[in-house]
């Protein structure tokens, strides 16, 4: 069964928190929500997030002005560029940390995110190891595949579960006096990893690509599909703006300096379609980036 934020909810409670769920309400209702009783803290996807930010901006609501004061995202996979963009729309000085969970361990609380953000202090009621994503065994560094195994859980225990989860672990210090190890840094998942013209790739990667060109919005998505035997990978994003008020060679030129920028990138062509916001329908619940085509099969 999906658990979403139940952990959080039962966590608040217990610490006195007035929590508003609005989980299964329309972004709208959630805004109106925020405003009316002053909410201080949004628990969300970051995909979410900045829906939010955007819907606010068509009902001329200046989330600015919101009372919210900590952005709390899991679910999905937060880089430091969408960090940076949920502050450059929400506030610079607004805390955005990020939790780490999964269903398996009965929700959020695998990894916590302090006020520092600077990694997710792992809980130590589970028990961590690193390996080779490939072979299992144990690395000799401090990246790996995570696999968890449980202390404390009598209800439901794992042993050796492997997460899926590549992650780049810190031992050091945190500035916030912790001595626990922390995942500083996502490198993707072992099923997220895309193999297009015998090049490994993550959608991390694409996503860090995407977000350092300020002309576009948080929204894009990966196809990939096979030509004549060929790997053809496409990427949609959206502009920031709507594309009837920017030149037609504006928007050429943009494109063929980014298909040019990833490549050299990347080492790998990809054909980007700069398209209209709101052009790309957001997914409910956790986001889908990939839709890759090779995988279908086409029957007579």
């Amino acid at each position: 069964m999906f658990t979403g934020g139940f952990s959080f909810y039962e966590g608040l409670k217990d610490l006195g928190c007035k929590i508003i769920p609005t989980g299964t309400m329309s972004t709208e209702m959630q805004l109106f929500y925020m405003q009316k009783l002053k909410a201080t803290v949004l628990i969300s996807s970051p995909s979410h997030v900045m829906h939010l930010y955007e819907k606010a901006k068509e009902l001329k609501i200046d989330v600015k002005k919101l009372s919210i004061r900590i952005i709390r995202v899991g679910s999905e996979l937060l880089t430091e560029t969408m960090r940076k963009k949920i502050k450059v729309a929400w506030r610079e000085n607004i805390s955005v940390t990020q939790d780490y969970g999964m269903t398996e361990t009965l929700g959020p609380g695998l990894g916590m995110e302090c006020i520092y953000e600077n990694g997710m202090h792992l809980n130590t009621n589970y028990y961590f190891e690193l390996v080779d994503p490939i072979n299992k065994l144990p690395t000799e560094n401090d990246i790996g595949e995570l696999v968890v195994t449980t202390i404390y859980s009598d209800c439901f225990p794992l042993i050796r579960y492997a997460t899926s989860d590549l992650v780049k672990i810190s031992k050091e210090k945190c500035s916030c006096g912790s001595t626990s190890p922390r995942i500083v840094k996502f490198l993707g998942r072992t099923d997220d990893m895309l193999k297009v013209k015998g090049v490994k790739i993550f959608v991390s990667q694409i996503e860090d690509f995407l977000f350092i060109h300020p002309y576009f919005n948080h929204q894009y998505e990966i196809v990939i599909s096979k030509e004549n035997y060929k790997d053809i990978l496409t990427i949609n994003i959206e502009y920031k703006e709507d594309l009837l008020n920017v030149s037609k060679e504006k928007i050429t030129n943009y494109k063929i300096e980014l298909e040019q920028e990833f490549k050299n990138t990347f080492g790998i062509t990809s054909q980007i379609n700069i398209v209209d916001n709101k052009t790309i329908k957001p997914t409910s619940g956790k986001i889908i980036r990939v839709k890759d085509l090779r995988r279908l099969k086409i029957s007579n």
